[in-house]
């Protein structure tokens, strides 16, 4: 293939940027913190900030609610329970909601952890109080 063969194959000559480049291009967001609060103050409600974080998924904590279920079967199979509800409302699209379950999964799970190391913790004080 000779050189004008190849500038008449479609070969617009556009090189994309580098990731470098982009980089030190990046000159922040598009509308600044101090217009968002001016349009807030001058009444204008079409400009608004929006927390990201509710966009993204959570966490389902499935595999520690099936772990927790060694340590506590009680506090596990309800961490179980919000692990798989949270997993549901993750592929309904409902996040909110997933959230809750997920935390609520966390935090028996993590009770289910506690309880199990004061079970033990009880066991071998017993134990050695009556040897």
């Amino acid at each position: 293939m000779n050189q004008t063969d190849s500038n008449n194959s479609g070969d617009t000559g556009f090189i994309p940027p580098t990731y470098n480049e982009l980089k030190q291009n990046n000159r922040g967001p598009i509308i600044s913190q101090d217009q968002i609060n001016r349009s807030i103050h001058n009444g204008n409600s079409e400009i608004y900030q929006q927390n990201f974080s509710q966009f993204t998924a959570p966490r389902d904590y499935l595999c520690l609610s099936i772990i927790s279920i060694f340590a506590n079967i009680c506090c596990g199979l309800i961490a179980l329970g919000f692990s798989l509800q949270a997993r549901n409302k993750i592929f309904e699209q409902s996040f909110s909601r997933a959230r809750t379950y997920s935390t609520l999964a966390l935090i028996f799970s993590i009770v289910s952890f506690v309880s199990c190391a004061f079970g033990f913790y009880w066991i071998v004080t017993f134990y050695n109080y009556n040897n």
